[in-house]
């Protein structure tokens, strides 16, 4: 047994968004990041992540068959009994939407915590790795139940939605 054994498990399901995003040569933030890339940045953890690569894309393109294969990827994380809880990295533009049919389908079976950013990764103040840790601490914190860790805040899936 490792002494890493001992410690919880967070999959942590990378999407792309702009959390996973650098400027391309046009100015434009592409999510080119995978989600092991993403953990790389965190300080070291008193906790073991596992990355889950999906498909990554910018929020304001995804179908609802894309919202579900992330819900599925949540669904399968939580079904893992050595997983003690989800974290979702996700673009803004449908982040309550892809919460909301976690929440549905999910609920009650674990910790989600989904989270993004709104600087990319290679801006002059990126907040993703700060709004990850957050949402880190949100999942080992409990309870069971979906909500967003988002600029500091702890976040509600119910009746949210994107103002800017």
């Amino acid at each position: 047994m490792t002494a890493d054994a001992g410690k919880p498990l967070v999959a942590v399901i990378a999407t792309g968004g702009t959390i996973a995003s650098r400027k391309d040569a046009s100015g434009a933030a592409q999510p080119v990041l995978r989600g092991q890339d993403l953990l790389d940045l965190l300080p070291p953890l008193d906790l073991r992540l596992r990355a889950v690569e999906l498909p990554a894309k910018d929020s304001s393109a995804l179908t609802l068959a894309d919202m579900q294969a992330i819900s599925d990827a949540v669904g399968a994380a939580l079904a893992d009994p050595a997983v003690a809880g989800v974290v979702v990295l996700h673009g803004t533009d449908a982040m309550e939407e892809t919460a909301l049919l976690i929440a549905l389908q999910h609920g009650a079976r674990g910790p989600v915590v989904l989270t993004g950013a709104q600087f990319s990764a290679d801006s002059d103040r990126p907040d993703g790795p700060g709004n990850l840790a957050d949402a880190l601490r949100a999942v080992l914190a409990g309870p069971a139940g979906v909500r967003l860790a988002f600029g500091g805040r702890l976040l509600p899936v119910w009746g949210l939605y994107k103002a800017a």
